[in-house]
């Protein structure tokens, strides 16, 4: 040995060789093997086959020492180091061994695989080395007796690979292995799907290895990387999230677990492979590819949202690695995770909508995403930050979605539960949501983010100074609107920090003198608002210094020194309440010097700020006392007045002659004396509810005055004469509006011991006098001059426009005054007043009517108001929408047949609606409390609220339709109004499957026992229909349809046999009805397309995952394919019989037409899939039923091409009265048809589509459905003679009587261009003339017994050449006045005696010969026989042909 690497380092090759041709075999041998795994055995081995190598004669020697190191190598242990020296060193004697040779160490490799030894790993870099050598070899080679080429060779130790049981212990090697092999597709696919297969028998410590070597033999073809990954993803949940899932609400420790492996190993091994995968496919995998791999999967977003495939898609996004430099808008992998989650939530709200959907799709598999986010978060605050910033960003994606706010919500929740438990972020994630917060100012998902972070996690958003700041002084620059809604997130941070708080008021003061209206609203918005949480422990200037003093602030103004000295005693418990509170109110007085917008933001938002904080009271009133009492003039108890020159005035100084009779004079709004009285009425009683210690007598005794004596001015006291300008239509407003604030002051201090009832029934009958006397006072319709609205909402009003004026004056009650009067109303367990007042009160209807339409009109404001007072999270709101709804329904609602038969009615409806509008607001407003809202108005304890609610109105519509008798044109909308209030119910999430059972029985009975004869009434219908299939399945749609065709009247005559008989499907109810039926029809069609997705997606999953779950996959498939089919036997079986029935044209005809498009296309969607299907699991139609739909299509089919002759039957039946006059008329006409008949050929052109896939697939399956289609009818130029002859006779009578130098038109004829008018808009069609076709019949029997002696072919065809001959010559003769070359124009071919006959002719026209050619009539039209069948079909009857008609232009 010692002597081998002498000479070998000496470079003597020429002795070394010498010394081994000495050596025998097996001395060499022993020599080599038993050295090998010393220190000198790499050594050793080199220089033994470098002097073997240079000797041809050693050749056999050499490979015989070769074989028996490689022998050696799989039974003892050597380091991998020590082993890829070794290999590597053979790898470059590989080009000399012969072919025979190479293949013998191909075999002893695969034996080393199959072998399956960990220590043992020669063949992981010499077997893709000796294969690679192989393939280049151009001849054949002999392998185990068989004579192959190298790449033959190849493919099959590939493929015994592939066959051969891998053992767990070398897959790692094996996929390292195969790194280096230049594979196909195929052999990839094969080999990943074989190695994926074993993936959940791996340690979890040996998953990521293996899993990162076998994300590089995807590389070549990434789609394949979604195979170990859907592996992967499986092994996860099996091991981990299946238990986390199961336990996501108990408080259970990973301490005592008996499982095989901990969770902190899977989850450690989790994390590892997530890195793994963001770093190989870094710069070799672009997105685009990696949402193309899992794009198939997407109708089954319950597989891809998964916490293990949501962090390897974030892990494959780029933003994920630069977060920074990344926008998340143009990241594909975001777009692709909104669109999953749009589709789940989709999948949600179906199976919420429909029986048949919840039984095709669990509800439980559907993903939660709010749970798949709470899981991401826990792996995120354990420390594992792989995926962190990517699940950050893919939140703002959402955030960013447009128009999606139940993807916002998702979003926000997130965000929400991340900073609790993640703080450390949340400095970042408020700095990005400020970047995009004022990028559009519409959208809100933003702000509204930002609020709730700020409610919920107030000290860690606090912290974001800068962030803050920047926003604060960003909102001086936008919009005042648009700030006010912004400003709510403040709101919560100013109770624990006084930087942002002074921040804040810095900011508003700036705003307060800002030159935009909008801006100084926005200042006082934001200091009411400030003033509303105000408290001694909040309010502590931190401006201010020990040594500054604690009480003196820097900016009262207005208030005397004595209020000054009295506030800021050492004595004074709230010192630092009270002087904040001053100067704040300093700022504030300025808004009376400011327009009429400022000073109505400053009464409602300073309203709401002393109601949820009474301690402002004092300050308030004694901030605005004054500028209250100074309308009403220095002693008004001597002589009562209104000043309302100071609410508005006239524009400038100049005198009345300065503008034109035409032309009012301009006038300015300054206040509104009315809204500023309801305010004042406003803190007196809360100075009285909450016993604040403030003299109020002064003000009460003004506004008792009001009450006593608003009623005794006059007209003329108030300035207003003759009739209503824009000054006076100002004052009139207001006037009512100091009505309205009287009237509340009054329901709020009435007593027993006192009248202000009774004033407040003469303030109401005074109020309603002076609404219809300033309504006769309006301006005429020629004198309207003025703006429209000129009541208080502007401040400025030009009244030289040219817009009309109305009075339309807005009541100023706020809900809260609405619950008290409807308390004095309906509420008989209290003592308002004085019986005999309280008698008066309640006996006036029309008072009882006023104030339900009122609290009607309120109820509904509630959701038109602006975001920025935040009704949705308004507490007092809430109480007040539930008072005024119980008291509605207790007092009203559950009384209307009372009401109804003392006659009132219109009370009874104003009931209604008031609680219609009660119930809406608060489903929209407050959903999540909807529940506690109804367990509120029914004031009953325990779960049986819900359904006592629903029989009482059940109960009421029964009443109303007792003993057969029809409801009143009042009763009419009472009733509808109570159904459009179920239907609300049974729309909301309160009402369980229970409640919708028990509502579709009550609706079912109704309808067969019930007979309706308003059209209106057929909502109910709508509402059976929507119960129906939100609670049951199976064949009920198809009595409803044979109902209606019986209703409308059949085409043809046919028996029917209804499971049950509908009384309610009248005619008047019939044409909503099917509309409503109509709409079923096309939210089942939807559900099934959606389906017929999810089955593309389940057979793609059977195409690449086909190894572990064929049969339970293949078994879902067939059984959401034989659902699909069953759904639409059902729906074709009722199309049948709306296709019979004699619809009236118009909308109802489009629907239906429309209706049958859409069918078609789901029928050609799905013959498509089971196109595509039958390559991957053959059809089995007894299985599947498809057969049967196919069946079932043929029946329909004919309908339809009875149908189409029928629609033009009635078209040209419409047009019998209708005689044109001139050629517009013509034109007119023609379009009408066009119109009516535009969806016509889609219609035929999608039921041969369908039939060309269903012969596809015959052939395909080699099973023959032909036998089952009907083929069709070509239809495109078949010609009715009777109604053409009809058609043309008018036409060319018309055109006689027209002057022959009038513009000719062409008739529409051709049907090539039926198409070119598919967007016109649908005509008015009478509908009563469009449904009678004996009249059509009957005017063709009289046409036949008109008739010439010539056939009506012959007529038809003579006629039409009339037409065209004329048409040409109009054409021919604009072409000779307008063109400067002359056109020459061919004569029509024409034979010889027609010629002869045509000159003879009294008329001068020529016959079209070719077109009789075509036709297989004769020459000579004259002598045509009567007996010649008719024309069928010919595709020159219409316009010219195209060559001709250019000739002619």
């Amino acid at each position: 040995m010692l002597s081998v690497i002498k000479l070998g380092q000496k470079r003597q090759n020429d002795e070394l060789k010498e010394l081994l041709e000495k050596l025998p075999s097996s001395q060499l041998i022993d020599m080599v093997v038993s050295n090998i795994d010393s220190i000198d055995g790499y050594t050793l081995w080199h220089f033994t086959l470098l002097g073997l190598a240079s000797s041809d004669r050693c050749a056999g020697r050499r490979f015989e020492l070769v074989m028996a190191v490689l022998q050696h190598l799989n039974v003892v242990e050597l380091s991998t180091k020590q082993v890829f020296d070794l290999i590597a060193r053979l790898l470059t004697d590989l080009p000399s061994l012969t072919p025979e040779q190479l293949v013998e160490i191909c075999e002893l490799c695969i034996e080393s695989i199959r072998a399956g030894d960990p220590k043992c790993l020669t063949w992981k870099h010499l077997l893709p080395q000796t294969l690679l050598q192989l393939s280049g070899n151009a001849g054949r080679l002999n392998a185990n007796g068989m004579l192959l080429t190298g790449a033959e060779y190849r493919q099959k130790v590939l493929e015994e690979i592939f066959k051969m049981k891998l053992q767990l212990a070398i897959l790692t090697a094996l996929c390292g292995m195969f790194r280096d092999l230049t594979l196909s597709k195929d052999e990839t696919s094969i080999f990943v799907t074989k190695v994926s297969d074993s993936l959940k028998n791996i340690e979890p410590l040996e998953l990521p290895p293996l899993a990162c070597q076998l994300f590089h033999v995807c590389l070549k073809h990434p789609s394949l990387l979604v195979v170990p990954l859907m592996a992967l993803q499986k092994y996860f949940h099996k091991n981990y999230y299946k238990k986390v899932l199961s336990n996501e609400n108990s408080d259970t420790t990973d301490f005592d677990s008996i499982d095989r492996y901990s969770d902190s190993e899977i989850r450690e091994a989790e994390e590892t492979i997530l890195f793994h995968l963001s770093n190989v496919t870094e710069f070799r995998v672009d997105e685009a590819q990696t949402v193309a791999m899992f794009k198939p999967f997407q109708n089954n977003p319950e597989v891809l949202l998964t916490p293990f495939l949501v962090g390897a898609l974030l892990a494959m996004s780029k933003i994920n690695r630069q977060p920074d430099t990344t926008d998340v808008v143009s990241s594909p992998i975001m777009a692709f995770l909104i669109k999953l989650i749009a589709i789940s939530e989709q999948e949600r709200e179906m199976c919420s909508q429909s029986a048949w959907c919840r039984g095709r799709i669990e509800p439980s598999v559907i993903a939660r995403i709010d749970q798949l986010f709470s899981i991401l978060t826990e792996n995120s605050q354990e420390g594992k930050e792989v995926v962190t910033p990517g699940l950050i960003n893919f939140a703002f994606a959402l955030l960013l979605a447009k128009k999606q706010p139940k993807l916002h919500g998702i979003a926000i929740n997130f965000f929400q539960l991340f900073i609790k438990r993640r703080f450390i972020f949340g400095s970042g994630i408020i700095a990005k949501i400020k970047k995009y917060l004022f990028a559009d100012l519409e959208e809100s998902q933003f702000n509204t983010c930002l609020t709730t972070l700020s409610l919920t996690n107030a000290l860690t958003v606090s912290e974001c100074t800068n962030t803050i700041q920047f926003i604060m002084d960003y909102l001086l620059l936008i919009n005042g609107t648009h700030a006010m809604r912004f400003m709510a997130f403040i709101f919560p941070l100013l109770r624990i920090s006084h930087t942002i708080r002074d921040r804040y008021i810095e900011v508003l003061r700036k705003a307060m003198y800002n030159g935009e209206t909008s801006t100084r609203i926005m200042g006082v918005f934001g200091f009411c608002s400030l003033l509303k949480q105000l408290k001694n422990n909040n309010a502590r200037r931190s401006i201010m210094g020990s040594g500054g003093g604690n009480y003196t602030q820097l900016t009262i103004s207005g208030m005397s020194l004595l209020s000054q000295a009295v506030y800021g005693s050492q004595n004074n418990p709230n010192v630092h309440f009270d002087m904040l509170t001053l100067e704040i109110m300093g700022m504030l007085r300025k808004c009376f010097t400011q327009t009429l917008e400022v000073r109505q933001m400053l009464y409602e938002a300073l309203g709401r700020a002393v109601e949820f904080n009474t301690q402002l009271l004092p300050h308030v009133l004694q901030f605005i006392d004054w500028h209250f009492e100074s309308f009403f003039g220095e002693n008004p108890k001597e002589s009562f007045r209104i000043d309302f020159d100071k609410c508005v005035r006239y524009k400038g100084e100049m005198g009345e002659d300065y503008y034109s009779a035409d032309e009012q004079r301009p006038i300015v709004v300054y206040d509104n004396v009315g809204r500023l009285t309801a305010f004042m009425v406003h803190c007196v009683v809360l100075c009285d509810q909450h016993d604040v210690q403030h003299d109020t007598g002064a003000v009460r005794s003004t506004l008792q005055l009001v009450v006593e004596r608003i009623d005794n001015l006059s007209v003329d006291d108030l300035g207003i004469a003759g009739t209503l300008d824009a000054k006076s239509l100002v004052i009139a407003t207001q006037y009512l509006n100091m009505l309205e604030a009287a009237m509340t002051y009054c329901a709020y201090k009435t007593q027993p011991d006192n009248v202000l009832l009774r004033d407040f029934v003469r303030l109401f009958k005074h109020h309603q006098h002076c609404v219809e006397k300033f309504k006769k006072m309006e301006p005429k319709k020629g004198n309207k001059k003025q703006i429209a609205e000129a009541s208080a909402n502007a401040s400025t009003l030009n009244a030289s426009s040219k817009i009309g004026i109305s009075f339309k004056p807005e009541n100023i009650w706020d809900l809260a005054t609405v619950e008290r009067m409807l308390h004095i109303s309906l509420d008989t367990m209290t003592n308002y007043g004085k019986e005999e007042d309280l008698k008066i009160f309640r006996g006036n209807r029309d008072l009882q009517q006023y104030i339900l339409k009122i609290a009607c009109q309120k109820l509904e404001s509630l959701r038109s108001m602006p975001d920025y007072w935040q009704v949705n999270h308004s507490k007092r709101i809430f109480g007040h929408l539930a008072e005024c709804t119980k008291l509605v329904y207790d007092r009203c609602i559950k009384k209307t047949t009372e009401l109804i038969g003392n006659g009132g009615l219109l009370v009874a409806q104003a009931a209604v609606e008031c609680f219609r509008q009660g119930l809406i607001s608060a489903v929209e407003l407050y959903e999540r409390k909807f529940n506690d809202f109804l367990q509120l108005i029914c004031c009953t304890i325990g779960p049986s609220f819900k359904k006592e609610l629903f029989a009482q109105l059940q109960t009421i519509v029964d009443e109303c339709f007792k003993e057969g008798s029809e409801p009143e044109p009042i009763g009419e909308k009472i009733v509808v109004g109570l159904l459009q209030c179920l239907e609300l119910l049974y729309k909301s999430s309160v009402a369980n499957q229970d409640h919708l059972a028990q509502g579709y029985d009550w609706l079912q009975n109704f309808c067969i026992n019930t007979k309706l004869k308003q059209k209106s009434f057929a909502i109910i219908h709508r509402l059976l229909f929507d119960l129906r299939i939100r609670t049951q399945t199976g064949a009920y749609f198809d009595s409803i349809a044979m109902r209606l065709e019986l209703k409308f009247g059949q085409i043809a005559a046919e028996e029917t046999s209804p499971l049950f008989y509908f009384k309610s499907i009248t005619s008047a109810t019939a044409e909503p009805t099917f509309h409503y039926l109509c709409a079923i029809f096309r939210q089942q069609l939807e559900e099934i397309e959606h389906l017929i997705l999810r089955t593309n997606s389940l057979m793609i999953r059977l195409k690449v995952f086909g190894l572990d779950d064929t049969d339970e996959t293949s078994q879902l498939l067939k059984s959401i394919e034989r659902s699909i089919c069953s759904q639409l036997v059902h729906i074709l079986g009722s199309l049948t019989h709306l296709c019979n029935a004699n619809l009236p044209l118009g909308a109802t005809m489009d629907a239906l037409i429309k209706l049958l498009l859409s069918v078609y296309g789901c029928l050609a969607n799905l013959s498509k899939h089971f196109l595509a299907r039958h390559a991957i699991v053959p059809i089995s139609y007894d299985v599947t039923k498809f057969n049967l739909v196919v069946k079932s299509s043929k029946p329909l089919a004919s309908k339809i091409y009875d149908l189409i002759p029928f629609v033009e039957e009635n078209i040209i039946g419409q047009d019998e009265g209708d005689e044109p006059v001139n050629s517009a008329k013509a034109k007119s006409n023609r379009d009408k048809v066009l119109r009516q008949t535009k969806l016509i050929p889609k219609l035929v052109f999608r039921i041969e589509t369908f039939n060309k896939i269903v012969m596809q697939l015959s052939k395909k399956t080699k099973k023959d459905l032909t036998y089952l289609l009907h083929m069709g009818t070509v239809r495109d130029f078949r010609i009715k003679t009777s109604a053409l002859v009809e058609a043309i006779q008018r036409t060319v009578t018309d055109r006689t009587e027209m002057d022959e130098d009038e513009e000719a038109i062409e008739p529409q004829l051709d049907p090539d261009n039926a198409d070119d008018d598919d967007d016109d808009g649908e005509g008015s069609i009478n509908h009563t003339a469009c449904s009678n076709r004996s009249e059509v019949t009957g005017a063709v029997k009289q046409t036949r017994a008109n008739k010439t002696t010539l056939s009506a072919e012959a007529l038809a065809l003579k006629n039409l050449a009339k037409l065209n001959e004329r048409t040409r010559k109009a054409a021919k003769k604009r072409a000779l006045e307008h063109a400067s070359e002359e056109v020459e124009v061919d004569p029509p071919v024409a034979s010889k005696k027609a010629k002869t006959a045509n000159r003879k002719a009294a008329s001068g026209s020529k016959i079209n010969k070719r077109a009789l050619e075509d036709a297989g009539a004769v020459q000579n039209v004259e002598n045509v026989e009567p007996g010649v069948q008719p024309v069928a079909r010919t595709r020159t009857l219409g316009l010219p042909r195209r060559s001709a008609r250019k000739n002619d232009t």
